[in-house]
């Protein structure tokens, strides 16, 4: 008691003996130690879909310890996140992707009941969307010669803003000569 009080500590209760006019009080405070997982998020579902991304979205708990949420892509470990959305990319086009939600307190207690969503991915095989063509369903060669020369300058398409790789060009073009109309 040199300073006038004294203080015990024991797991999850702090005792503070304190002289008060001649008397001593006793205040007991319970300090909350997390010592079971944050609660699941909610509302998990897609907000929009790309040929090769899906962005997902959800409510994030409101325990004052939450931290942060685990994010998996099929049943991959893929990042952290504090926001509440998440955006895979990368991803192969008209795939279903089934993504899933883990909170983690400050702790770091993780809860491992996983909310799940799952989401397909568009099937944008003609990235030009061709205002000619029934539903883009035809691609000609001007449009093959076209994606070609914006592929090799990195250039976004026209419309779509969508930057071509290799294989959906070589998607177009396999499409082109062994599907479309001649």
């Amino acid at each position: 008691m040199a300073d006038g009080y004294s203080v015990f500590s024991f797991q999850t209760v702090f005792v503070e003996l304190k002289k008060s006019k001649n008397c001593v009080t006793t205040t007991i405070q319970e300090f909350y130690r997390a010592i079971n997982p944050p609660s699941s998020v909610s509302g998990l579902s897609e907000m929009d879909t790309g040929s090769s991304w899906i962005e997902w979205s959800w409510v994030n708990l409101q325990d004052y310890d939450f931290s942060h949420s685990m994010i998996y892509l099929d049943g991959v470990f893929r990042r952290n996140v504090s926001a509440t959305s998440y955006t895979a990319e990368g991803l192969d086009e008209n795939t279903t992707y089934e993504i899933q939600v883990r909170t983690v307190d400050y702790i770091g207690n993780v809860n491992n009941s996983r909310v799940n969503d799952t989401a397909t991915t568009d099937n944008d095989w003609n990235l030009w969307n061709d205002p000619y063509s029934e539903d883009g369903a035809v691609i000609s060669l001007a449009e093959i010669r076209n994606a070609i020369v914006y592929w090799k300058f990195g250039a976004p398409c026209p419309g779509t803003g969508h930057v071509l790789s290799l294989s959906e060009i070589r998607n177009m073009t396999v499409y082109w000569k062994f599907i479309a109309p001649m």
